[in-house]
């Protein structure tokens, strides 16, 4: 099994290859194949935990145990009704009269 990094695969098998003594020189040419099998390899993780994930959503909807519901609302307690949260970088209260004689630092 290769690691979750592009090309991790060639990295770990130049790291066997030095290990037993065998010589590393032509491991571009491995590279180039290598490429198309890794983009391979991903596309058929991607794809198979896709599929396993429907199976699982077809199953749990055929054997009628309970799905959890999508959130649809979030419900905040202790809030006044009609004012939201806000965001603290927002100010409520008017900006304060800026004195248009200074000069600017910058």
């Amino acid at each position: 099994m290769e690691p979750g990094i592009p090309a991790g695969g060639v990295l770990t098998l130049a790291i066997i290859l030095e290990a037993v003594g065998l010589p590393t020189n032509d491991i571009s040419l491995i590279l180039a194949v290598d490429w198309l099998v890794d983009r391979t390899c991903t596309i058929l993780n991607v794809e198979g935990d896709a599929f396993g994930a429907g199976l699982l959503q077809a199953h749990m909807e055929r054997s009628g145990q309970a799905v959890a519901e999508e959130l649809v609302e979030v419900k905040a307690d202790g809030l006044a009704p009609g004012k939201g949260e806000g965001s603290p970088l927002l100010r409520t209260d008017p900006p304060a009269p800026v004195d248009s004689c200074e000069e600017s630092v910058m």
